[in-house]
Parts: C-alpha cells; sequence; structure tokens
C-alpha cells in the first residue's frame, strides 16, 4: 500500500463492491466468545508454560489464525460442492448430447 506521510493509504475499492459487501454483512466477525479465549489462553499456556504472560495481541493473533482457518475449510468445502455439481451437470450434458445424436440417427 502506498504511504502519505506516516499513515498508510488503502487502494481504492469500487463502490459496486463495497455495496455488495455490506450488504451480505459479510464484513462483520462475530466477536471472540468466552470458550474461544479460554480455549486459546490453554493453548498459549502450553506454548509458554505457566511463567509466561501473553497479550491480548498473541491471543488475538492466535484467534484470528483460526477464524481465517475456518472461513477456508468452509471456502474448499463449497467448491468441493460446486465441483461435484458442476461434474454432475456435465455428466447430464453427455447423456443428453447422446440421445440427441442417436434420435438424429434413427431418425434421419
Amino acid at each position: 500500500m502506498p504511504r502519505v506521510g506516516r499513515s498508510i493509504v488503502p487502494p481504492p475499492v469500487s463502490v459496486s463492491i463495497m455495496q455488495r459487501i455490506r450488504k451480505s454483512g459479510r464484513e462483520k466477525v462475530e466477536g471472540i466468545t468466552p470458550e474461544d479465549l479460554a480455549r486459546v489462553n490453554d493453548i498459549l499456556r502450553d506454548i509458554g508454560g505457566p511463567n509466561v504472560v501473553w497479550g491480548s495481541k498473541d491471543i488475538l493473533d492466535v484467534w484470528i489464525a483460526e477464524s481465517r482457518m475456518e472461513a477456508e475449510r468452509r471456502s474448499a468445502h463449497r467448491l468441493v460442492i460446486a465441483t461435484w455439481a458442476l461434474a454432475g451437470m456435465t455428466f447430464v450434458l453427455v447423456l443428453v448430447t447422446v440421445g440427441l445424436i442417436v434420435a438424429t440417427v434413427t431418425h434421419a
């Protein structure tokens, strides 16, 4: 990203993309739950031991990493479903094409 003075200027985003994002509500992330916080604290305690103090940034980093992994799993699952749907529709198209060929040959 380009820098202007001390601040970072984000790249321009088209208005239509931003409108679609706002309408879908996808830019909102659910907050960290107490269960998530306890689980992340346990992970960090296992890593650093009882004498290491982790800051809120470290906790947030682990939680964001988990959130990204979950989003990638959901995305991969949707991709698998779409791929199977495409394969199924291709098979149906092949069957219809063979049927049309057979109908054309028998009536010609």
